[in-house]
């Protein structure tokens, strides 16, 4: 599986195709220490890709790959949710309910965000 598409997916606003990674994930049991570093990320790219390994090997149980711990912060906040880019309260209420891993590189969501049953 590739973490670039997922990565992709959550910064256009592809709810669909995010939610669908994790399902395939969680359906092979991927292995979240396995993951290599995503090729052709920008810097912010790295960011948001390095927070979603964190947040899924959390939910998960799982150690996060070696080069999570060599990312930073995205320089400006991204958010996840593309309507938070335009609404006010829609984004303070991502900055207040993010999951700590997104909210540490700078990445905001929702606390449920890419949860599937």
């Amino acid at each position: 599986m590739n973490l670039r598409d997922l990565t992709l997916a959550a910064m256009n606003g592809d709810d669909l195709a995010a939610r669908q990674w994790v399902k395939d994930a969680l359906r092979i049991q991927l292995s979240m220490s396995s993951l290599p570093e995503p090729d052709g990320l920008s810097a912010d790219g790295l960011a948001v890709a390095a927070a979603l390994v964190e947040l899924l090997a959390k939910r998960w149980n799982q150690p996060v790959p070696p080069w999570v711990a060599c990312v930073g912060r995205a320089n400006e906040p991204v958010y996840l949710l593309p309507q938070a880019r335009t609404s006010p309260a829609l984004r303070r209420w991502c900055e207040e309910d993010t999951p700590e891993p997104l909210r540490a590189r700078n990445v905001f969501a929702v606390r449920d965000y890419l949860k599937v049953a």
